[in-house]
């Protein structure tokens, strides 16, 4: 399932950077970005490839922005299935990546949405005649602990893929051998400790070109879960807004309050309304029940309605598997998409804005 190869105006680039026409030209031209020239009635005109769109992002941030003293971890995650978490996580790792952030998605669940969201297969054995680039061939299982046949672990440099070229956002991906994950850590001294103090570890070495790690997790609660909340410095948490979700929020609060008692670190606590419906007073009822668990503490993020496209389903209305896939984020604005793509950067701004409250940041510096 390889990744849909849109090509883009210079108008379609404009909104996607959030700049102007002006700037997006001096952008192209000091970069040395060559366009591709397609036919156009009798002329032709230049349209730009994903890749260098961006690379036009990366350029857009180079331009003194504070990085974190460390990389900045997001936790994706609720104790509930089929609330939008893997499509929240993809479709704001692609957002960050437009605003010229470096961005690693981590896929913690072994079902592997995120996975396979980007493309590649987790599920497939190598077929000789076909190309294995789009099969999952590590897991962040592989970063941590060594197989049972190897004596050392795999260098995340290894297990990282990037399905969008060079200049995209990086992916460490999942399969069902993730699963094994949980029993390793649970027989871990400090595990709920474990994830953070790998990634501090690290900071300087595999992630030091890293601005922002998400991590996206399993619907469940588990030793992984924990770690990662454990990891997290921000924590959002899909809210569906047209289904049963208050247990579950419930439930969560009270794992965040034994972390916390158990004197661990706790991240900040963002809520991310999803399925958005105008008019109904569910809406009204489970943003109630998410302020009655968490507190007035916890900010609630612009929603996202409901739309063809959020969730995303890695299945056509006919029942085919997508040949091609690519975050909406990525997709070039038009009508039918532009209150998505408005509601994806409002959520983006928003977290952004909390974490450079919340994270350490460092004295302005070129972005590696």
């Amino acid at each position: 399932m390889p990744i849909k190869r849109n090509k883009y105006r210079l108008a379609d680039i404009v909104p996607m950077l959030d700049v102007s026409e002006a700037t997006v030209r001096r952008m192209i031209e000091e970069n040395g970005i060559v366009p591709e020239r397609i036919p156009a009635g009798s002329t032709t005109r230049p349209v730009y490839s994903l890749e260098q769109v961006l690379q036009l992002a990366k350029a857009k941030r180079q331009r003194a922005k504070a990085k974190f003293k460390r990389p900045l971890v997001v936790a994706v995650y609720v104790p509930k299935g089929g609330v939008g978490m893997s499509t929240v996580s993809n479709e704001l790792t692609a957002e960050l990546t437009l605003q010229g952030y470096n961005m690693l998605a981590v896929d913690l669940d072994d079902q592997a949405s995120l996975t396979v969201m980007n493309g590649f297969q987790p599920d497939e054995v190598p077929d000789p005649g076909k190309s294995g680039d789009w099969l999952v061939k590590h897991t962040f299982l592989n970063a941590l602990y060594p197989t049972r046949d190897e004596k050392l672990t795999v260098p995340l440099s290894e297990i990282v893929v990037k399905p969008y070229g060079e200049y995209g956002p990086r992916l460490v991906p999942a399969d069902i051998t993730l699963g094994e994950l949980g029993y390793r850590l649970a027989m871990q001294p400090n595990r709920e400790q474990f994830l953070r103090n790998w990634i501090a570890a690290h900071a300087d070495s595999d992630l030091k070109d890293i601005d922002i790690i998400l991590i996206d997790n399993a619907p469940s609660t588990s030793v992984v879960s924990r770690a990662s909340l454990v990891a997290a410095d921000l924590l959002l948490i899909p809210v569906r807004l047209d289904a049963l979700t208050v247990k579950s929020l419930r439930f969560l609060a009270n794992e965040l309050t034994s972390l916390a008692e158990s004197q661990l670190s706790i991240p900040q606590v963002i809520a991310v309304p999803n399925f958005f419906k105008a008019n109904t007073t569910a809406s009204t009822r489970i943003t109630s029940a998410l302020q009655r668990s968490f507190g007035d503490n916890v900010p609630i993020a612009p929603h996202i309605a409901e739309s063809e496209r959020f969730p995303r389903s890695l299945i056509h209305d006919n029942g085919h598997e997508l040949e091609e896939v690519l975050p909406f984020t990525f997709e070039a604005r038009n009508r039918s998409l532009e209150s998505q793509h408005e509601a994806i950067r409002g959520v983006c701004k928003f977290v952004m804005n909390i974490a450079e409250e919340a994270c350490p940041r460092g004295h302005p510096e070129t972005v590696r």
